[in-house]
């Protein structure tokens, strides 16, 4: 919970352009959707195996972590 504070804080203040998360947990759609509303860009890393496919419809920017850990 503190880190949706922390990010919502912080895109309400104005305090950033970009959020980067990390995770593909699909409980994190309805932060995404505010960070967006606010104009705000969103980028989402994950590993294949945890990530909800339906987040890839609203973040900006993917990084598959497979390819970086993996290789």
């Amino acid at each position: 919970i503190q880190m949706a504070v922390d990010i919502l804080s912080n895109v309400y203040y104005n305090n950033l352009d970009t959020v980067l998360l990390v995770t593909g947990d699909g409980d994190f759609l309805p932060i995404i959707n505010e960070i967006i509303r606010n104009g705000k860009q969103v980028i989402l890393a994950s590993f294949k195996s945890g990530l909800n496919k339906n987040l890839l419809n609203y973040v900006d920017d993917y990084i598959e972590l497979d390819e970086i850990y993996f290789e």
